[in-house]
C-alpha cells in the first residue's frame, strides 16, 4: 500500500493473520478504542513511547519489530525449543476467572504470573498448529463447558489463532473475565456477529458483535485425568 510505513505494515499483517479487529487490538493493548485505526490511517504518529510498547506487548512482539515492519509472530517466540521438544508456559489465569478492565497479556513479558513450564515433544502439537503459533496453557474454571471441559483441567491454546472461522472452542475476554466457549460466526450480518455457546445445557447461547468481545486464543488440546 503506497505511503504505508513499517509500523502500519506490521499491524495490517497481524490483523490479517489473526482475524482480530482494529478495535479489539486497541482495547487489548489498553489504548483508546480508535487508536489502531488512527495509526493505520496516518492520523497518529507512534514510533516510540508507551503506545508502541503496549501495542507490541498485545501482539507478542518486540517494539523494534514493529518499527522495522517485520512479520509479527513468524516464530513461536513465547515457547522455547530444546532438544527437539517445546517448553510452554502455564499462566495464572483461569478461563472464566479473569479480573480487571483489560484482558491479561499472555506473552511472558507482562504482569501475568507464570505458574509452570510444561515440556512436551514438538511432534505432539505440530499437526494442530501453524508456524506462526504462540502456545500457552490455561486452567479451566466454571462448569459452563461440562461435561467436555471440567474445572481444573488444563487446555493448550494457540494465541495466534483468533479467527472464529472455522468454528471452534476459544478463550474469550468478555469485558469482565476470561470465558471458555464454542464460537462461530453468524453468517450474513454486517457488522459481523459471533454466537457464543456453552456445552452445559444450563447456559443459554448468546450473540454479540465481533468487536464487543476479544478472542484471545483457540483451544487446540487439553489434559484430562480420570
Amino acid at each position: 500500500m503506497p505511503g504505508t510505513n513499517p509500523l502500519q505494515r506490521a499491524i495490517r499483517e497481524y490483523l490479517a493473520r489473526t482475524g482480530e479487529s482494529e478495535r479489539a487490538l486497541s482495547d487489548r493493548a489498553g489504548l483508546n478504542h480508535k487508536a489502531v485505526n488512527q495509526i493505520l490511517n496516518g492520523k497518529t504518529e507512534t514510533n516510540r513511547g508507551s503506545t508502541l510498547t503496549k501495542l507490541a506487548s498485545a501482539m507478542g512482539v518486540d517494539p523494534a519489530e514493529l518499527l522495522r515492519g517485520e512479520r509479527t509472530g513468524a516464530e513461536p517466540r513465547r515457547e522455547e525449543r530444546e532438544a527437539g521438544g517445546l517448553t510452554i508456559r502455564e499462566y495464572d489465569v483461569g478461563a472464566s476467572a479473569g479480573h480487571g478492565a483489560e484482558p491479561p497479556v499472555l506473552n511472558g513479558d507482562g504482569e501475568t504470573p507464570i505458574l509452570a513450564e510444561w515440556s512436551m515433544p514438538e511432534d505432539l502439537v505440530q499437526a494442530h498448529t501453524t508456524p506462526d503459533r504462540r502456545l500457552a496453557i490455561i486452567r479451566v474454571e466454571g462448569d459452563s463447558m461440562e461435561p467436555e471441559y471440567h474445572p481444573g483441567e488444563r487446555v493448550l491454546v494457540d494465541l495466534s489463532r483468533r479467527k472464529p472461522s472455522p468454528p471452534g472452542i476459544f478463550i474469550i475476554w468478555d469485558g469482565m473475565g476470561l470465558v471458555l466457549k464454542r464460537v462461530e460466526l453468524v453468517p450474513g450480518l454486517i457488522p459481523r456477529r459471533i454466537r457464543l455457546m456453552s456445552i452445559n445445557p444450563g447456559y443459554t447461547p448468546y450473540e454479540v458483535e465481533l468487536d464487543e468481545h476479544t478472542i484471545v486464543a483457540r483451544v487446540i488440546g487439553k489434559w484430562q485425568w480420570r
